[in-house]
C-alpha cells in the first residue's frame, strides 16, 4: 500500500505579517480572529453546529468572556457560510467565496487560529495551507489530522465532538499570541518536511519506480534524451525513468504551445472577418441598394457590436429579402405568359 500525502504551493501559501494582514480585511489588530472556511457551511461532515456550540463554550471560560465582553473576538469565515454565527455574539467578517490563492494566503495569515471542527476529513487543504501560512490550527483529532499535527507542538488537537474541549483549545491558541506564533512557525516547519509539491513529485516517482520493477520491466539501454537536449540541473540524463518523464513533459508543453498559437491565429482571423462583415452592414444600412431593397419588407440589421455569426445572418436576410422584392415583377410576368399559353392551348402540328 501507497500513501501519497496532498501537496500544495508553499511559495503562495507562506507566512506574512500578522497585523498588516488584520488591517487588509477590515480587523483590528489587537482582536483576536478566529477563521473558520469551507464550501459549504451547512455540509453536516465540516462539523458547524460544532463550531457554534464551540462559540457558546467560549463565555464559560474567563479568557473567553473576556475577549467576548471586550469585543476583541472576531470571526471570519470564507466559502458559502451560515450567519448564525452573528448570533454568537462575536464580530463576524464573512469573506464570502474566495478563488484567488493569494487573498485565501492573507486570510490565514490574518487568523490568529484557524478551527477545524470536522467530523470526518482526511487531509484537509484548509489544514495544509493554513500551516504553510504559519497559521495555528485547532481541530478535532479525526481523520488525517493527527498525521500532520501534534498537539501543543504545532497546533492542537481536541478530543473529538467535544465543543468544550475544542472551546479550550481554540483559547489555548488565542490567549498568549507568543505561544501561537511558535506553534505557527512549526506548522511552516512540517510542511516544508513533507508537504510540498516537490516531495509529492518524488513520491510519485518512487511508486512508479516501485511498479515497474514489480512488472519485470526493464528500460532500454542508453537514454531517452539525447546529448543537445537541455535537461534541469536536478536530473541526471543517465537516469532514464526521470529523463523519460522530462522529455514527455517537454514534448506536451511544445504541443501546449502550438495549440495557442494555432488559438491566438483562429482569433486574430475571426477579429478580421468581424471588421470586414461591419464594412459590408455599413454600406448596406447607407447605400441606395439598400433602400431599393429592403422596400416593402424591411430586414433590421445586427448592430456592430453583435457576434459574428448574427452579423453574417443579418447581412444575408437583407440581401436574400431585396433580392425576392426586386424579382416580384420578373415572377409576375412568367406567371402570366404561362397562363396565356394555358387558355391557347397545345400548338397544331404541322
Amino acid at each position: 500500500m501507497h500513501t501519497i500525502a496532498n501537496a500544495l504551493e508553499t511559495d503562495v501559501f507562506t507566512p506574512a505579517d500578522k497585523a498588516a494582514a488584520k488591517r487588509a480585511f477590515g480587523i483590528d489588530p489587537d482582536d483576536r480572529a478566529l477563521l473558520f472556511g469551507a464550501y459549504h457551511a451547512g455540509e453536516r461532515r465540516k462539523g458547524f453546529e460544532h463550531l457554534t456550540a464551540m462559540l457558546s463554550h467560549l463565555r464559560g471560560d474567563p479568557r473567553g468572556r473576556a475577549l467576548l465582553e471586550a469585543g476583541r473576538l472576531s470571526v471570519m469565515t470564507f466559502g458559502h457560510a451560515a450567519m448564525e454565527l452573528a448570533e454568537q455574539g462575536v464580530r463576524l467578517h464573512d469573506l464570502g467565496y474566495i478563488g484567488d490563492d493569494r487573498r485565501l494566503a492573507a486570510a490565514y495569515a490574518a487568523a490568529d487560529a484557524v478551527v477545524l471542527p470536522s467530523l470526518e476529513d482526511n487531509q484537509p487543504n484548509i489544514m495544509l495551507e493554513a500551516m504553510a501560512c504559519g497559521t495555528s490550527v485547532v481541530a478535532f483529532a479525526v481523520g488525517g489530522m493527527p498525521d500532520l499535527m501534534e498537539d501543543g507542538v504545532n497546533g492542537r488537537l481536541a478530543t473529538p465532538f467535544d465543543a468544550a474541549a475544542l472551546a479550550r483549545a481554540v483559547l489555548d491558541t488565542v490567549a498568549d499570541p507568543a505561544t501561537a506564533a511558535a506553534w505557527g512557525r512549526e506548522a511552516r516547519r512540517r510542511i516544508e518536511e513533507g508537504f510540498t509539491l516537490d516531495h509529492q513529485a518524488g513520491r510519485y516517482e518512487a511508486l512508479f519506480r516501485a511498479m515497474l520493477e514489480e512488472s519485470g520491466w526493464r528500460p532500454a539501454d542508453g537514454p531517452l534524451l539525447s546529448a543537445g537536449d537541455r535537461v534541469p540541473a536536478p536530473l541526471r540524463v543517465d537516469d532514464t525513468f526521470a529523463s523519460g518523464l522530462y522529455r514527455l513533459h517537454r514534448d506536451l508543453h511544445h504541443e501546449t504551445e502550438a495549440l495557442r498559437s494555432e488559438l491566438d491565429r483562429s482569433r486574430a482571423e475571426l477579429v478580421d472577418a468581424g471588421r470586414r462583415v461591419d464594412a459590408t452592414l455599413d454600406g448596406l444600412r447607407g447605400s441606395a441598394v439598400r433602400r431599393l431593397l429592403g422596400r416593402p419588407r424591411t430586414v433590421a440589421l445586427p448592430p456592430a457590436g453583435a457576434p459574428l455569426p448574427e452579423k453574417l445572418h443579418g447581412a444575408l436576410s437583407a440581401l436574400t429579402s431585396g433580392w425576392w422584392d426586386l424579382g416580384a415583377p420578373l415572377r409576375l410576368l412568367v406567371r402570366v405568359v404561362g397562363r396565356l399559353g394555358a387558355r391557347r392551348g397545345p400548338a397544331p402540328h404541322p
